[in-house]
């Protein structure tokens, strides 16, 4: 039941409420391209970190808000494990979209994992999924306030 639970945590971590009240009303006109572009670095950076199995990276990204206490360094590890397991490795990632939301950017990858076939010699078995990331404004910087595979 615990891995369960772990694995879930990881591919469906969820957004974090109380964090919600303090987010500034943002116009999706007034979002910069520079801004988009440093919340799809940082939606890259996390992913190489699950990949890589790097929890002070991936802990640096997602900051010191209610959502980074639910992931401490033991539960990313075993996270990562499990669903490493049942998914296999990250070979790549690309950035998709944002899809238009008020208040937050709700933003899409598609990620390929590649694990070995239960059959010796057979070739490896290739999956996708798609990751999102959920960032809001905070005091003029984006924060990470959720994110999941779907």
């Amino acid at each position: 039941m615990k891995k369960q639970f772990l694995t879930l945590l990881l591919t469906s971590l969820m957004l974090v409420g109380g964090g919600c009240s303090n987010l500034s009303s943002t116009d999706s006109k007034s979002t910069s391209a520079a801004a988009e572009k440093e919340e799809a670095v940082i939606g890259d950076r996390i992913l190489g970190a699950i990949r890589d199995k790097n929890y002070p990276e991936f802990h640096a990204l997602i900051g010191q808000g209610a959502f980074a206490k639910e992931m401490a360094e033991k539960d990313f590890n075993t996270s990562c494990e499990q669903f490493k397991k049942q998914f296999g490795r990250i070979i790549q990632f690309s950035f998709l979209t944002e899809l238009k939301t008020p208040g937050v950017k709700n933003l899409i990858w598609r990620v390929t994992f590649e694990r070995p076939s239960a059959n010796t010699g057979g070739d490896p078995i290739r999956q996708e999924l798609l990751f999102r990331l959920v960032t809001a404004e905070l005091e003029g910087k984006a924060e990470v306030i959720g994110m999941g595979f779907l």
